[in-house]
């Protein structure tokens, strides 16, 4: 057969049977099979390890290392916005949590509905507490069991609101004392936070309590106690030494130094 009609019977171009014969010419039908199943082979193994790269990449970007299953969908929301190739049911597998939960409809609301307008034609316009309210609902819809009436009643925020507590007066015990004079006595106190990609950091905080003035302010991963020392001694030479260190907070690590010097 001529070129031109093995292209026509099998809808292929001349210049695609060319292409074929330089790649695969000496080569039995055997041997084109099964480099064809090599090939398939190697891009499966290909996407596998591309999956497994992605899944790793996953795991490292989530910090949370929480259990609890809001935090989970959480994640999994996270997952889907930066990785939309990553699909739900895959984010779930990697997550060890159930997929059925964004499909489950919950029924508790609609069950919930009867006790939710009884408990509201009781309210009116009127300001009743839960103890009023569980008699008068029964009272009605004697069927309706107490703890329905106040899980629904908590749940939707139909309680009344609780006052603020007043604020304590200071009975005059234990009262910070401000020093006479300014750099006769300095607070040292530690404060920590995380930063978004999870890491905690700290810093140590020293200040007058005469004038509120900052003296230094040092932030460190972690902080040894040579690092202190450090902080404390750069501070004292611009200074000058205090008569008293007051380490505040219970700072366990700073009670060796509160008489510094």
């Amino acid at each position: 057969m001529k070129v031109a009609e093995i292209c026509r019977k099998h809808g292929i171009t001349d210049q695609t049977f060319y292409n074929w014969k330089k790649k695969y010419d000496g080569l039995s039908a055997d041997e084109l099979r099964r480099l064809k199943d090599l090939e398939q082979e190697n891009f499966r193994l290909k996407r596998i390890v591309a999956d497994q790269a992605i899944d790793i990449q996953v795991l490292k970007d989530i910090t949370s290392k929480s259990g609890n299953v809001r935090a989970k969908e959480q994640c999994i929301t996270y997952i889907k916005e930066k990785y939309p190739k990553v699909k739900r049911a895959r984010a779930c597998k990697l997550l060890n949590c159930s997929r059925s939960k964004a499909y489950y409809k919950k029924k508790m609301p609609v069950k919930d509905a009867p006790i939710k307008a009884a408990i509201e034609k009781v309210i009116g316009h009127s300001l009743k507490g839960r103890k009023k309210i569980i008699p008068l609902v029964q009272m009605q819809h004697p069927e309706m069991g107490s703890s329905k009436i106040r899980r629904v009643y908590e749940q939707n925020d139909l309680q009344l609101t609780k006052n603020p507590k007043k604020r304590k007066r200071s009975d005059g015990k234990n009262q910070a004392e401000v020093p006479m004079k300014a750099n006769e006595e300095w607070d040292i106190d530690f404060m920590h936070d995380t930063l978004a990609e999870g890491k905690t950091i700290r810093s140590l905080n020293v200040i007058d309590p005469y004038n509120r003035e900052c003296k230094g302010m040092s932030i460190r991963y972690s902080f040894a106690a040579r690092r202190v020392i450090e902080f404390l001694d750069r501070l004292i030479e611009i200074y000058g030494k205090p008569s008293i260190f007051a380490p505040i907070m219970g700072l366990n690590s700073l009670r060796k130094f509160s008489n510094y010097g």
